[in-house]
């Protein structure tokens, strides 16, 4: 089957930066003022293009790089595990956000008439994946086209939670697929081509790879 990924949060925002975009590009390895989604959006084509996907880079900035309608940057750095603290939802209040990307996203499913639509259950409750995964639905349900929310690896092997959808939506039944070991291998391939997020995402103990490991024999 043709698959096209569609990446949202891609745009480039010029500096400055706020306090909590600058820790991430130090952790990412990258100088303060660096144009870091740019490097996201190179490592997001190799890895594509080594798995032979088609691919689409979105307009809007990651949250770190947004402010509030009070002009506030709405990530913070905060001490702890945890690197940046990203202001919770407001009821409704990204409904303008949603209904941008919704148009985005509608605007791609006229292009290229999908027949599946696949986004992240949001399980991180982090607001970036939450409104992407509104939109996909909302637009997803007016077009009358199946939609499959993936488990977001690996935060679920440490952080599982509950996954609060849309008024109106609702989850199904969970569904597992076995995938041959030469697709997982050209999988994790890929997955290494995005350098810059490994060390973020890699365990105090176990590093991301292992994690999954542990997580395929969960299920």
């Amino acid at each position: 089957a043709e698959v096209l990924v569609h990446t949202v949060f891609a745009g480039s925002a010029p500096p400055p930066y706020s306090a909590a975009a600058e820790r991430m590009h130090a952790i990412w390895g990258l100088s303060p003022d660096e144009d870091a989604t740019l490097l996201r959006r190179e490592e997001d084509v190799a890895a594509l293009d080594h798995l032979g996907l088609s691919y689409r880079h979105g307009r809007f900035l990651d949250s770190i790089y947004r402010k509030r309608p009070d002009g506030e940057w709405l990530a913070s750095p905060r001490e702890g595990g945890a690197k940046v603290a990203v202001d919770e939802r407001a009821p409704g209040g990204d409904l303008e956000l949603v209904a941008e990307i919704k148009a985005d996203v509608e605007a791609v499913i006229g292009d290229f008439d999908p027949t599946l639509i696949v986004t992240c259950a949001a399980i991180l409750d982090h607001p970036d994946n939450q409104v992407s995964r509104d939109a996909a639905l909302f637009a997803a349900f007016e077009k009358g086209i199946p939609i499959r929310l993936w488990e977001d690896l690996p935060y679920v092997t440490n952080r599982p939670g509950p996954v609060e959808l849309p008024p109106g939506f609702h989850r199904g039944a969970p569904g597992f697929g076995a995938v041959a070991e030469e697709l997982r291998t050209r999988k994790f391939e890929a997955v290494r081509c995005y350098s810059s997020q490994l060390g973020m995402l890699n365990g105090r103990n176990k590093n991301m790879f292992d994690r999954m490991e542990d997580r395929k024999s969960d299920v």
